[in-house]
C-alpha cells in the first residue's frame, strides 16, 4: 500500500514538475519548428531547395510532432508566406507534402487560410490577402486544395468585381484574380477550361468598361518619354493574354512540386469555400491605382550573345520579376542591408534576365510612385548605395546610366517626380564623393529657369551645399556651371549700416539681447508710445535675434525657445505680425533656404505661426520670384503635413480615450468583485468625459481649419493659373508654357501628397471652388483627383 502511495505521489510530482516545464518546452519546440521551417528556403553549400523541403519533411516525421503540434505549424507557415510571398510555392509544397499523409494538418491550414483572408481583407490589409489568394491558387497544384474548389473560388472573385461598389474596391478583386492565374491557369486550362474561360471572359469584360481618367494625374511623366505608361491593370491584362497566347508556358514560377508528383499524387484534398466579399464601409481603405514604371528597353542593356535580354514590357516574366522584387522591397525595409543582400540573393537566382537593369526599375518605380511612395525617400536611396557596396562592378554604372536617362526624360516628369529625383540624385552623390560628369550635362545651362532640366540641375547643387558646403559644390562643377551654383548661405543683415533708418533701434536690440535681458523688457521694447506693439520694432527685434543666433541652426532654435513668450504674444496680436516674422525671415536668410525651411516649421509646431498665414505669405506677391524654386513648396507642403500630423495625434487621443470610457465599468465592476476598494466611478468619468469633450471640440476644430486651409491653397492656385489662362487667350499666346506645366504640376502635388485629406472633403470641393466659371483645364485635374478613389 505504502508503495503505491510512494507511486502515486511520485507521479503528482512529476506531472507538477511537466506542468511547470510545460510551457518552456512547448516555446521552445516551437521556436525549433519555426526556424527550420523560414530557413527551408536558404541554399546551403550545394544542396537544393528541393533537397532542403525533402529534409525538412523528414525530420518533421522522424520527430512525430505533425498531429502534435498541426496549429503551430500551420501558423508559422502563414507567418512566411506573409513575410516572404517571393516563396509562396515552397511553402505550398512544404504543405502538399505534410497534406498527403497527414490529412487534418491540410485541413487545419486551409480553414485558417479561409479565415485569415477575410480578417485581412476586413482589415484592409490587401497585400497579406492577395499573398494569401496566390498561396490557395498554388495549394492546387500542391493537391491540397481541389482545382474545382479554386475555380469557384476565382470565379466568386470576378462576381464580387461586378458588384455595385468604388472602382478601386472592384479593381482589386480582379487583380487578385490576374495575379493568381499565373500560378494555377495550366491547371485550370487542362482540368477547368470552361470554368477559365467563363473568369477569362469576366475579367475581360470588366477591363473594358472601367473608366481610367486618373493615368495622367499618377504618371510620372505627362510627356517625353518612349516607353507607353500603361495602368496597372490594362498591363497586366496584356501580360496575361500572352500568357493565354502561350499555352500558359510561363519560365519564372518555381514548381517544386514536380520534383514530388509522386509522393502528392495519392494525396486527399480538401475544398476551399466559395470567395465571399466582405461588406465594403465607409472604413475600408484599398489599394489605389497607378502606372507601371518604364526606364528601360532590351536597347539599354549591354549587346552581346553572352548578355542575358531584358524581357518584354507585356510578358508575365516581366510581371513576376518585379512583383518579387516588390515583395522584398516591402517586407525587407526594416533594414537596407538586409534588404539589398536578399535583393542580389534574388537575383542570382534568375538567369537569362539582367536584373541590375530590373531591379533598379522596380525601386525608381517604387520612388516615384504616384501618389505616394510606400517606405521613405532615404530608404530607396540608401538601399541603392548598399547595392553599389554588394556590387560594385555592375551597379553603379547601371545606376549611372539610370541617371542619365532620368535626366534626359526631366522635361515631361511631374514636379513632384522632380522633387524626389533631386532629393535621390544629391543624397547619392554626397555619398560618393560628389563625382559626376556635369560637363555631360551641360545643355541645361540653355534653358530659361522654368525648364525642367535647368531646375533639376540647379536644385541638386543646392541639396549638395546643404550635405557639404558652399566651397565643396563651387569645386565639383565646371567654371560654365556659375549660372547654376547656389548663393553663399550667409544671413543678410542689413540693419548693421550706419545709414540704415532702423540701425540705432538695431543696436537697442542688440543690448538688451546681449544683457540677456527678459521677455517682459524685450515687449516693452517693442511697445510703440500707444503702448500697442510695433511692426517695424518688432521686425528688428526678430532680425537682431536671427543675426546674433547665426552661428548655427541650434543657435537658432535656441534663440527661439529662450524668446518664445515674446514671440508668441506678440504674433497672437494679428496675422499682421506673423507677416512679419515671415518676411524678416526671408529677408535675413534668403540664400540659406534650408535654414527657413526649418526655422518655419518650428514657428509653425510652437504655434508661434499660423499655416494660414504661411500659405498667404508663399502665394503672395513678393514671393513670385520664388516659385520656380524647390524650397517654396516644401515649407507649403511641410505646413500642410503638420497639420495632419496633429489632427492625427488629436484623432487617436479621441479614440484611446473613448475607449478607456467604455471599458471603464466593467473593469469597476471587477474591482468591487473581487472585494477591493470601489472606485470612485462617477467622478472618474466625469473627468474623462469632461477631456473626451475637450478633445472631440478642438479635432471638429482642427478639421474645420484644415478644411479651410486646403481650399485657400487650391484657390490661389486656381487664381493664379486662370490668370495665365486668360492673358494667354486675350494675347493669342502660348497655353502649354513651361510655367503653365510647373504650376498646375504643383497644384497637382497637392491632391497627391495630400490625397487621404483631400479625399475627405472632395464633394465640397467640387461645390466650392469648381464649379463652371473655372476653366475645364483645371476642373480635368479635380476630376483626375476624383476618380482615383
Amino acid at each position: 500500500m505504502s508503495g503505491f502511495r510512494r507511486k502515486a505521489e511520485f507521479d503528482d510530482d512529476e506531472r507538477t514538475a511537466k506542468r511547470r516545464k510545460g510551457p518552456d518546452e512547448f516555446s521552445e519546440a516551437e521556436r525549433k519548428l519555426q526556424d527550420i521551417i523560414a530557413r527551408v528556403g536558404e541554399k546551403n553549400g550545394n544542396a537544393t531547395l528541393e533537397s532542403n523541403l525533402e529534409s525538412l519533411y523528414e525530420v518533421l516525421e522522424k520527430q512525430g510532432n505533425i498531429e502534435k503540434y498541426k496549429v503551430v505549424i500551420a501558423d508559422i507557415v502563414l507567418t512566411c508566406v506573409l513575410a516572404m510571398p517571393e516563396k509562396i510555392t515552397l511553402y505550398s509544397t512544404f504543405v502538399g507534402l505534410l497534406n498527403s499523409k497527414y490529412f487534418n494538418f491540410g485541413g487545419e491550414m486551409i480553414e485558417k487560410l479561409n479565415s485569415e483572408i477575410t480578417t485581412k481583407m476586413v482589415a484592409s490589409n490587401y497585400n497579406h490577402a492577395l499573398y494569401m489568394i496566390l498561396f490557395v491558387c498554388d495549394l492546387g497544384n500542391s493537391r491540397v486544395l481541389t482545382i474545382d474548389s479554386i475555380a469557384e473560388f476565382l470565379e466568386g472573385l470576378v462576381q464580387a468585381a461586378f458588384e455595385e461598389s468604388r472602382q478601386v474596391r472592384t479593381d482589386w478583386f480582379i487583380y487578385a484574380v490576374l495575379h493568381s492565374l499565373p500560378f494555377i491557369g495550366n491547371e485550370l486550362k487542362e482540368k477547368k477550361k470552361e470554368n477559365l474561360d467563363n473568369i477569362l471572359e469576366g475579367c475581360e469584360r470588366y477591363i473594358e468598361d472601367r473608366k481610367k481618367p486618373y493615368v495622367s494625374l499618377i504618371s510620372v511623366w505627362e510627356s517625353g518619354t518612349p516607353h507607353e505608361q500603361e495602368e496597372y491593370l490594362d498591363c497586366l491584362w496584356k501580360q496575361i493574354k500572352n500568357l493565354v497566347a502561350a499555352e500558359w508556358k510561363e519560365k519564372h514560377i518555381p514548381r517544386y512540386q514536380t520534383s514530388f508528383a509522386n509522393l502528392l499524387s495519392n494525396a486527399l484534398q480538401h475544398n476551399i469555400p466559395a470567395f465571399q466579399a466582405c461588406e465594403d464601409t465607409k472604413e475600408s481603405v484599398y489599394p489605389l491605382p497607378r502606372v507601371v514604371f518604364r526606364l528601360f528597353d532590351p536597347t539599354d542593356c549591354p549587346e552581346s550573345e553572352a548578355s542575358p535580354v531584358l524581357p518584354g514590357a507585356q510578358t508575365i516574366e516581366r510581371f513576376l520579376i518585379e512583383q518579387d522584387i516588390i515583395w522584398i522591397l516591402d517586407n525587407r525595409a526594416f533594414d537596407r542591408k538586409i534588404c539589398a543582400e536578399e535583393l542580389v540573393l534574388y537575383a542570382k537566382g534568375v538567369i537569362d534576365v539582367p536584373m541590375s537593369y530590373v531591379m533598379l526599375e522596380v525601386i525608381f518605380g517604387q520612388l516615384f510612385l504616384l501618389p505616394n511612395h510606400t517606405h521613405t525617400e532615404v530608404f530607396y536611396g540608401s538601399l541603392l548605395i548598399e547595392m553599389c557596396k554588394i556590387l560594385p562592378n555592375e551597379m553603379p554604372q547601371v545606376l549611372a546610366q539610370s541617371a542619365e536617362l532620368l535626366y534626359q526624360r526631366c522635361e515631361g516628369m511631374q514636379p513632384l517626380c522632380v522633387d524626389r529625383f533631386i532629393d535621390w540624385f544629391s543624397f547619392h552623390l554626397s555619398n560618393f564623393q560628389y563625382k559626376w560628369s556635369w560637363s555631360d550635362w551641360r545643355d541645361c545651362l540653355e534653358f530659361d529657369t522654368w525648364n525642367s532640366k535647368f531646375i533639376f540641375a540647379r536644385e541638386v547643387l543646392e541639396k549638395c551645399m546643404r550635405f557639404s558646403y558652399y566651397e565643396r559644390v563651387c569645386e565639383i562643377v565646371p567654371k560654365d556651371f556659375e549660372r547654376l551654383l547656389p548663393a553663399r548661405p550667409d544671413i543678410r543683415f542689413l540693419l548693421e549700416d550706419e545709414g540704415h533708418p532702423d540701425n540705432s533701434l538695431s543696436l537697442i536690440f542688440m543690448n538688451r539681447f546681449q544683457n540677456k535681458a527678459t521677455d517682459e523688457v524685450m515687449l516693452g521694447e517693442i511697445r510703440g508710445s500707444d503702448g500697442e506693439f510695433d511692426q517695424r520694432a518688432f521686425g528688428v527685434f526678430f532680425a537682431v535675434l536671427l543675426k546674433l543666433a547665426s552661428k548655427s541652426v541650434s543657435h537658432n532654435l535656441a534663440a527661439l525657445r529662450r524668446y518664445h513668450t515674446t514671440l508668441k504674444d506678440v504674433a497672437d496680436v494679428s496675422e499682421d505680425f506673423q507677416e512679419v516674422i515671415l518676411t524678416t525671415l526671408y529677408s535675413c536668410w534668403k540664400t540659406n533656404h534650408q535654414m527657413i525651411i526649418i526655422l518655419i516649421d518650428k514657428l509653425l509646431k510652437m504655434q508661434i505661426l499660423d499655416c494660414a498665414v504661411v500659405v498667404n505669405w508663399i502665394f503672395s506677391d513678393d514671393m513670385k520670384i520664388e516659385t520656380d524654386r524647390q524650397w517654396a513648396f516644401e515649407v507649403l507642403n511641410t505646413a500642410l503635413c503638420g497639420l495632419s500630423r496633429h489632427i492625427k495625434y488629436v484623432t487617436r487621443d479621441v479614440a484611446f480615450l473613448e475607449k478607456k470610457i467604455a471599458s471603464a465599468p466593467r473593469k469597476v465592476k471587477a474591482e468591487n468583485e473581487d472585494g477591493d476598494e470601489p472606485m470612485e466611478e462617477e467622478n472618474v468619468e466625469d473627468k474623462d468625459q469632461e477631456e473626451l469633450s475637450a478633445l472631440k471640440e478642438k479635432l471638429e476644430s482642427l478639421l474645420d481649419f484644415q478644411k479651410t486651409l486646403f481650399f485657400d491653397v487650391i484657390h490661389k492656385f486656381i487664381f493664379v493659373l486662370t490668370e495665365h489662362i486668360v492673358n494667354s487667350e486675350k494675347d493669342d499666346t502660348e497655353l502649354e508654357t513651361a510655367w503653365y506645366s510647373w504650376m498646375s504640376g504643383r497644384m497637382k502635388q497637392v491632391f497627391l501628397m495630400h490625397y487621404h485629406e483631400l479625399s475627405k472633403i472632395s464633394g465640397d470641393l467640387g461645390k466650392e471652388l469648381f464649379t463652371e466659371v473655372v476653366d475645364p483645364l483645371l476642373i480635368k485635374i479635380y476630376d483626375q483627383f476624383l476618380a482615383l478613389s
